[in-house]
Order: structure tokens, then sequence, then C-alpha cells
């Protein structure tokens, strides 16, 4: 909200991409943009709709129910509203919707919302994370073997949250998204990490720092509060006892496959 109200300016031409049911779409026309263009291909922009006549929007907002790569507008937008991540940015067709949107919507010195995301790693000792990945694998007391499927486990991330003492390490930053230069849907990059706490390592845990606009933040850090995003967790295949001063090397690559990521 409060980076809506500094990016927008009475008579901005605004494009939200992910408008859901409209509520970032109506602080933008709040903020006395001109018009604003909002899309959204789900049934929730029904309720947007509604929601504009009821506070007296609907002649400032059109709703495109749509995906943006099939959107075209009269004109330009001046500034993009979005928030389509999950618990990573690297999630479904976010990064080539906006390097679309800029490319075929905006004009060239459009203000993004958001500017940046910095993406975090670090090594955790979550032995509940680990259990909700392997343990559907485990066929014993059926008196099956399952390791077909127990080996592609670890491959797949998933949305858990680890504690803040779960952590073993100091964070660090594996890569960093530039909303206004991105020009990959690809998101590569690592890290080295120095274990600070001994324990059990159960995967890493990932999260993202969001820089807005106007000098806001957003966050889904461990230790920021509990929020609508989450965060996510690399399972390793075993548990693993580490100590103080050991190092772990880091590399990650997130792999766009057309309408999701590997």
């Amino acid at each position: 909200h409060q980076s809506i109200r500094a990016a927008v300016q009475p008579g901005s031409l605004v494009l939200e991409l992910g408008t859901a049911t409209g509520l970032m779409a109506f602080w933008a026309a709040q903020a006395g943009a001109r018009h604003v263009h909002a899309v959204e291909p789900e049934a929730a922009i029904a309720l947007a709709r509604q929601s504009a006549r009821d506070n007296g929007f609907a002649e400032r907002i059109t709703f495109h129910q749509t995906v943006s790569s099939h959107l075209t507008l009269p004109e330009r937008a001046d500034v993009l509203i979005e928030d389509m991540r999950g618990a990573m940015p690297c999630f479904k067709t976010h990064l080539p919707d906006v390097m679309d949107a800029r490319a075929r919507l905006l004009t060239p010195d459009a203000i993004l919302i958001c500017q940046r995301d910095t993406l975090l790693v670090t090594v955790a000792e979550s032995e509940k994370q680990s259990r909700h990945v392997h343990a559907p694998w485990d066929g014993h007391r059926w008196g099956l073997d399952l390791n077909a499927a127990r080996k592609f486990a670890p491959n797949c991330y998933i949305k858990g949250r680890s504690a803040p003492e779960e952590l073993l390490a100091e964070p660090r930053a594996w890569a960093e998204i530039h909303y206004p230069t991105v020009s990959s849907p690809h998101v590569r990059g690592g890290a080295e990490l120095i274990v600070a706490r001994g324990g059990t390592a159960h995967g890493l845990a990932l999260w993202f720092d969001a820089e807005l606009f106007g000098g806001f933040r957003i966050s889904n850090a461990p230790t920021e509060p509990k929020h609508t995003y989450g965060s996510a967790f690399l399972p390793w295949p075993a548990p693993t006892p580490l100590r103080p001063g050991d190092r772990i090397t880091v590399k990650l690559d997130a792999v766009f496959t057309g309408t999701d990521y590997e």
C-alpha cells in the first residue's frame, strides 16, 4: 500500500498483473491513477468488478480476464504493479510475464513494483519438513519397496517455513532479480555457507527479500512475521551432521520449463 502510494501519481496509467479480487488496483485508483488496467485469468475477477462498482471505481478500472501475454493496451502504462510470487519469485510464469509486460505494455521509464528481489539460502535443521518429503515413500509398514519414488523426493522443493532457531549458518544471497532489467526467466547462482552452530542438517531454507518502490521492503525470512508467502525448503537425501566451521558450497539453478520451474 505504501509503495503504491509512492509510485502512483495523479494522472498515472497503471497496469496490475494478477489482480485477483482487485485490492491493489483499488489502492492505485485511490492514489489518483487516471486509469488502471487490472489483469486476472481466474474467476475471482468477478469479485473485483463488483467491488470496483461498490467503491465508485468502475469507470477508472478496466478488468481483463486473460493472461497478460495475450493482452494489448490502447497506450502503454507508466506504473506496473505485480505480486505474483509464491514461496520464491521463481514461480510459474512470473518472470516471463514481467519481461513481456516491460517490452510491450510499459513506457520505457515506467516504475515497477517490485524493483528487486534478493534470494537467500542457508542450511537448516528441519526434521519435520524433511520427514514431510521422505516419509510417504518409506514403504516398510506396507512391506513395499518405494525407492523408485523416494530417490526423486529430495529434488522437489516444498513450501515450508524454518524457525530461526533451526538455521545453522548465516544466510547468504545466492541470486538477485532486478525487475527493470531482468532478461532471462532462468535464475542461477550460488553461495558459500559457514556453519555457525553444530547440528543435524536436513536441507536448505530459502526465502526472498524484496525491494519495492519508494524504499519499502517485504520479506518472507524466518525472522520476519509470518504472512501469505511462506518460504521454501529443499530437502537433502539424508540428515547430515555438521560442526561449527564446516563449509557448504551451494549451487542453485531455477530453470523455467515453459509453465513453471524446476
